[in-house]
Formats: structure tokens, sequence, C-alpha cells
């Protein structure tokens, strides 16, 4: 198993996970409840799409006994006190075990709440069958789901509690009966140290090391649906096309491409032509069909990991819906729902969807002189180039001269401004001039109201996101402002282990988010790679251009994967 820290037992919550299954729970092993999908019902043993199990805890007599020391592992924990010893951890095979010994004969209990629970928006008609050493957990919803629970020990199962008699040692296993046979390409904690590997002082390179294994720890099998990336824990353990999307580069950057390509088969899967979903449940419900934003950017995903892993001929089904996907724009028009959440969301032309668009249309370009029929055919009907001639003017139609930033939204031919941070993105995707990000980043240009002591702020609301703070740490590396990129940086690097260990959060400094969120773990990974490193595709291979005057001493970023060869990157 991969070990994460070792940390003081306070409350945080934590998440550990296998390929098939994982479980939320607490580090000072105290009972809990977490989430408000299903309020409090969050956490606990999941082996997806049903709940096994909500907490675990020993008690000794009528006391919880508390760790006085926790060990994480990607896959495991451990609690330590001074006679006790409680593991649990997934295997390889996706069974959860535990395993707890003690050094005297005390009078403990272990403890297990069965309340076995279909995902969210389901319908809960679950059963928990008792047969000596064994019990069952069945669903009548998910009837491929048969969770078995197995102890050599004695034990007692009433109202759903689950009692088992300790003496000087105990093991159970847990596990899923009909779980799939593994056959899929994945990619697993030992992946986290074959490609990227950076190499500096301080504390980079333990936090892009924990970036990739967020993402790890959030990828997931689940039947009927697939294999790729979940949003977040605890209240995002499903697919989302959105977060995947803006995760694409994390994942191609730390070498993932079965990730990548798992992810953005499960967007094509659900797709409706071309429209990408936003949303797909464990169940395999699609909860929300999609915004304009999500199918604007699909083939700017698509392009970018068959550029990444050079494998075309396996991935015609994804061109096609990335075809699918341009035409879904062409028809539909630009005027839609982004990815801004207000009340005016979809009265007008929002700007993360015309630059989606261009960013689409410009990996369109690069595959020009390919020998696809299938693309080729995409950019004779598209002609991408006079495309993004035109969406590039619409760009200039968002530019507030008065208030130095873009607008967040045109109604009517008239831009305006929400304090949204969607107003970076034309400096993410490099598309606004070199004068526009100088008064953009002059000291009463847009960017002074969306700086705080956190990162980029999300809205006038306060809150701040790595994702957004991450995109304009590579805004402002294209654009030479050393400054602002260290001082996205720092923040990013601030945000590790903000509300859980070793997780990078949804906002950071807030704790009504996702303590665990994969677009978080991914955009850092990309600011080192992309703003830091400067690592951009040019003629059919990456090259590098440093950011400048970045005052980090002598960086390496070893084995970046691209196609079979392995890159090594400097920076002085």
């Amino acid at each position: 198993m991969r070990i994460i820290g070792d940390y003081k037992p306070n409350h945080k919550p934590y998440t550990i996970s296998s390929m098939k299954a994982y479980f939320t729970g607490f580090l000072d092993l105290m009972p809990d409840s977490i989430g408000y999908h299903i309020p409090g019902n969050m956490n606990g043993l999941w082996f997806p799409p049903v709940r096994a199990l909500k907490n675990i805890y020993i008690l000794n007599g009528n006391e919880i006994v508390k760790p006085k020391r926790v060990i994480l592992y990607s896959s495991g924990i451990e609690f330590h006190n001074d006679d006790l010893l409680l593991k649990f951890w997934f295997d390889k095979n996706s069974i959860f075990r535990i395993k707890i010994n003690s050094m005297k004969n005390y009078n403990i209990e272990l403890i297990m709440e069965l309340m076995p629970l279909n995902t969210w928006f389901s319908i809960n008609d679950t059963r928990i069958l008792e047969k000596k050493h064994l019990i069952t957990i069945s669903s009548q919803m998910f009837t491929d789901t048969r969770i078995k629970i197995r102890t050599g020990n004695p034990f007692i199962l009433k109202d759903g509690i689950l009692k088992i008699d300790v003496k000087k040692s105990s093991e159970v296993e847990i596990y899923n009966y009909f779980n799939i046979n593994n056959k899929i390409p994945v990619n697993n904690y030992n992946d986290i140290n074959r490609f990227s590997v950076l190499k500096s002082e301080g504390n980079m390179p333990r936090n892009f090391t924990m970036a990739k294994e967020n993402l790890i720890r959030l990828s997931m099998i689940i039947p009927g649906i697939g294999y790729g990336l979940t949003a977040g824990q605890p209240d995002f353990p499903w697919y989302f096309g959105i977060d995947s999307m803006l995760s694409i580069n994390g994942m191609l950057y730390s070498g993932f491409f079965n990730l990548a390509r798992g992810s953005l088969n499960i967007l094509a899967r659900f797709s409706r032509s071309g429209k990408i979903p936003h949303e797909i449940l464990q169940s395999g419900k699609i909860y929300n069909d999609g915004d304009l934003e999500e199918t604007a950017l699909y083939p700017y995903a698509v392009f970018r990991y068959i550029k990444f892993s050079w494998n075309l001929k396996e991935n015609l089904h994804l061109i096609k819906t990335a075809g699918e996907s341009f035409n879904y724009i062409m028809e539909h028009g630009y005027s839609g729902r982004g990815i801004m959440e207000d009340p005016g969301a979809g009265s007008g032309i929002d700007i993360d969807t015309i630059t989606f668009t261009i960013m689409s249309l410009k990996e369109l370009m690069d595959f020009k002189n390919c020998d696809n029929e299938e693309i080729l055919n995409m950019i004779d009907v598209l002609n991408p180039g006079e495309k993004i001639d035109g969406l590039k003017k619409i760009i200039n139609n968002f530019w507030l001269n008065e208030k130095k930033t873009f607008a967040n939204r045109i109604i009517d031919n008239t831009p305006y401004d929400h304090g949204f941070w969607t107003s970076i993105l034309p400096f993410y995707s490099n598309l606004a001039t070199n004068n526009q990000y100088r008064m953009f980043a002059d000291y009463n240009g847009g960017l002074s109201s969306m700086k705080s002591d956190s990162g980029i702020m999300i809205d006038r609301s306060g809150n701040t996101m790595p994702l957004n703070t991450g995109m304009f740490l590579i805004a402002a590396a294209a654009y030479g402002d050393s400054e602002n990129a260290l001082y996205c940086l720092e923040k990013l690097n601030n945000s590790f282990e903000r509300f859980s260990p070793g997780s990078y959060p949804e906002i950071s400094n807030n704790s009504r988010g996702c303590f665990l969120q994969a677009w978080s773990g991914s955009l850092y990974i990309e600011s080192i790679a992309s703003g830091i490193f400067g690592i951009k595709i040019e003629n059919g291979r990456p090259v590098s251009s440093p950011l400048k005057n970045h005052g980090l001493g002598h960086a390496r970023l070893e084995k970046l994967r691209f196609g079979s060869v392995l890159y090594n990157f400097n920076l002085y």
C-alpha cells in the first residue's frame, strides 16, 4: 500500500479506495454523519451503487476507543493505541479487510453500523441476511450487487448493529460477490511514480505526487457504467462531464492514459446526439443531461488525449462523438447555459462556451495533416480556421475596457460582468491580447477584485477554488507574469490537506465543498507541467519554455509520457 502520512487522530474526514469500492470515515474513529445528497449518509463503505455500512469503531465496555496515532494509506488506514491496532484496507481484488489485534485481553468489540443504502436518487430497498459466520447485504434495485461480510469471530447482529467479539484478535472481510472481473486497462497506484516524477526542493514534489494520487483514489469502475474519474468526496462520487474534461490535462500530464480514455468513453456512451451529459450517477441515471459548455469542450478533451497517447485507431468512437458534439454546437448556436451558476444562466452567450469551442477547434486543426478520413472530413465541413476567426471577434465583444476585465455573459449584445471566475478563461486559453492581460492584471484591473488570501475567487461570495487558481497560474505564466503565477502556486500549495489528509479540496477556504476533488488535484498537475515548466506540444513533441524569475531553484520533471516516449525537463 502507498503511504500518505502519519496523522493526529482529529475528526477530519478521509477516503480510501480501490477500483471498485471506497470507504469514507473519520481519523478519530468517532462515528458521525457527512454529506448532503443523502443527508448525513454519504460516508461509509460503498460498493457503488450500494453502501454496506456507515461507521466502524471499537467499544471497550460502553466507551468508544480513540486512537493515539493514525497512519493513512491510499487504500488503507491503521489506528494505533497503546495496546490495540486496528487496520482496514482494500486488497488488489477490492476486498475490504479489517484486522484488529489486542496485546491484552480487553473486553472490546468491533462495531459496524450496517446501514445498507442505495445510491442517491434511487429507491432504497435493501436486505440484511444473517447465516452462521456470514452476513449478506443485497439490493432489490441493483441485483448485481451482493455484499458479503465474513468473520470467524462470534458476533451479534441486532437492529443493524453488528458487534464482533474481538478477544485477542479479529479479522473481517467484506466484498461484492458479483464484482465484475477487472480485465479492462486501468491506471492504479503503481502508476503514480511510473510517469511524471517531479524533483525539487521543498514540498512541491510531495504535493505533485499527491495530486496524482488523488486522481487514482477518485477513479472507479462502476458496474453498468464503466471506468473513469469521479468528481469528489463525499458528495460527488460519480461521473461529471465538466469535471472530467477540466481534469483531462492533469490526467495526460500524469501519464494516466487509461484513466483519460475511460473517462471520455463514459461521456461518449451516455451522450445524446453529441450532447455531453453533466452528471451520471452511480445508478447509471443521467441526472443532468449537460450544459452547453460541456459539449463545446468535449472535442478538445478527445483530441488532447489522442495527441498525447498516439492512440487514434482504437478511438474512432471518441472521434465520432467529438464530431457529433461539434455538430450539436453549430446547430444549437452558442446561446445557453455555461458553467456559470446564477439565476440568469441560459439567458445569453457565456464566455466559457465560446472559449471552449475555440479550444476544441484549435485542437482539431492540429490534426489537419493526419490520414484519418473521419477527422479530415470534420475539418473540411467545419472549416475551423474560419470559425476560430469569427469566435475570436465574439471574445473581444466580452471585453469591458472600463472595468479591465472580460464579461461573463452577453445578453442581447450587451456584456455583463457578474464577477464570476470564467473571466479568466480567455487568458487561460491564451486568446486575450498582451494588452488585455496587462490591463486585467493592473492594480485596478479585473484581477484586483478576484484575488484573495486563499486564491482566485469563484465569484463575489469570496470562496476560492484550486481549479480557477490553477487556471490563472497557467494564464499568468503564459503572459510572462511570474509574480501572479507564484502567488497562485503558493495558494495551491496552501490548499493541500486543508480539510482532509492527503487531499486537494473543492474549495480552498470553505469546508462545505468536497474535501477531496478531482479537478483540484488535476489543476495542480497541469499548473506545474504547463505553467511552471511551460510544457506544450509543438510539431508533434513536447517542448518546454519555463517560467522566468520563478525563484524556485532547480527542479526536474522526469518521465513525462508522450506516446511511447518519456521526456525529461529542467527548471533552472
